[in-house]
């Protein structure tokens, strides 16, 4: 759908981890990262398991099974926590000391809920993860390595358009990335008056 907007115009920029731009580039459609973030928080994708569940650790996942998206950072950053604690996730090549469960957005929250999965590889920022939180659902037992491919590259936020659009509307393309550089650091310096306009966007 993305590359499909992308494409006929649907859609100028859009905003992901950089490994899109680089799938989109592998499927044919020239797609140019034209800003990046330059940190990752460690934090930034967790592995998570229910508050009340036996699991407290990594190594407590050994035989059990993990949620994740497998074409998304849930699933990156998951392979990367996992094999640094000696309980590395299945592959495609070969399976793991933990087994990998394909789930994606909602039904990977009710798949814990309801324990058809010991634990969720997720984003804190997306809102039915935050509710988990603020509903003390959830614990996390699993971060990124500050130091390792995630953190370094994998996980960082980027905006992306197409090559032709970028080099046709240069000045655009910078109108647009001084905009979204001034509303971040507005919303950051000024959260209580954009907490509104942010749930109501995110709904």
């Amino acid at each position: 759908m993305e590359a499909s907007l992308l494409e006929t115009g649907g859609l100028h920029f859009a905003s992901r981890m950089q490994y899109p731009a680089l799938l989109h580039k592998l499927n044919g459609l020239d797609a140019v990262v034209i800003w990046q973030a330059n940190r990752v928080s460690p934090r930034q994708n967790v592995i998570l398991a229910l508050k009340d569940s036996p699991i407290n650790s990594l190594q407590d996942l050994k035989g059990k099974n993990l949620g994740s998206w497998r074409v998304s950072c849930m699933y990156f950053s998951a392979y990367e926590i996992l094999n640094k604690a000696g309980v590395p996730l299945d592959t495609d090549l070969k399976p793991g000391q933990v087994r990998f469960v394909s789930v994606q957005g909602k039904a990977g929250v009710q798949a814990l809920i309801t324990h058809r999965i010991d634990a969720l590889s997720a984003h804190l920022s997306i809102p039915f993860i935050t509710a988990l939180y603020a509903q003390g659902l959830v614990k996390e037992i699993g971060q990124n390595d500050p130091k390792g491919a995630y953190v370094a590259g994998g996980g960082k936020v980027s905006y992306f358009a197409l090559r032709s659009f970028a080099e046709e509307r240069p000045l655009l393309v910078q109108a647009f990335l001084e905009t979204m550089v001034r509303t971040m650091e507005w919303i950051r310096t000024h959260p209580d008056e954009a907490a509104p306009t942010i749930a109501r966007e995110m709904r």
